[in-house]
């Protein structure tokens, strides 16, 4: 991610938006994983829990860029007609 949008990202990250968006996906994961809570070692849950927040962490951050990147296109475009 370029610095500016990288920045951008994390001005916007304590929104009450984002909060939002973080709490229903750290519910859904904790949902979605809680059989591995109660079948595997505490320490392997763990990294499987870690994992999956990450890449959740991971998918936010591109999906703001990509969100962001195709407004720019949009208002290039609209600008151009």
């Amino acid at each position: 991610m370029g610095k500016i949008i990288d920045d951008l990202f994390y001005a916007k990250a304590d929104r009450e938006d984002f909060r939002q968006l973080d709490d229903a996906v750290s519910e859904e994961c904790s949902r979605r994983l809680m059989d591995f809570k109660e079948k595997l070692p505490q320490a392997d849950y763990e990294k499987i829990r870690d994992a999956a927040f990450t890449a959740s962490f991971i998918s936010k951050r591109a999906a703001f860029e990509i969100g962001f990147m195709t407004a720019v296109r949009l208002i290039l475009e609209c600008r151009d007609r």
